[in-house]
């Protein structure tokens, strides 16, 4: 929907993910249209012709209606421009990871390992005699 831009409003919300910007549109026709400003919105200005997908939702009983910007053909949309660097920030972090991981690895190989106990089979148990024994322990009997 194409669509002549009146009035831009932008404002901070509350969303489930934190504090964000809206973006509100006033078209020449007198409808307000709300979104996310995103790549594709920072040269909107007014007087501007965009063009948008409009959804509506309805909330008790207004209707709001939602634009989305419609990607530039041949261009990525900057959703998945974002997406790309955020992956590419990814990746950075864990090659990063993986070289301290290897760090850490290779210290420990180099640590001296704690020996196991020799285990030695007999044939008889070793000689007892009553001076090596605990002495007794006496237990208390609980009355009834």
């Amino acid at each position: 929907m194409k669509i002549v831009i009146k009035r831009i409003g932008r404002k901070e919300v509350s969303t489930k993910d934190g504090m964000k910007f809206n973006m509100s549109i006033l078209g020449e026709d007198g409808t307000w249209y709300s979104g996310w400003p995103s790549d594709a919105t920072k040269e909107w200005k007014e007087g501007s012709t965009i063009d948008v997908d409009v959804s509506e939702r309805t909330v008790g009983d207004r209707t709001y209606k939602n634009f989305k910007p419609k990607p530039v053909a041949g261009a990525p949309a900057a959703s998945s421009a974002a997406s790309i660097a955020s992956n590419a920030e990814i990746v950075s972090l864990l090659k990063e990871m993986v070289v301290y991981l290897k760090l850490i690895a290779t210290k420990d190989d180099k640590k001296p390992k704690a020996k196991k106990e020799e285990t030695v089979a007999m044939d008889e148990p070793p000689p007892h005699s009553d001076d090596d024994a605990p002495p007794p322990v006496e237990e208390e009997q609980e009355p009834f």
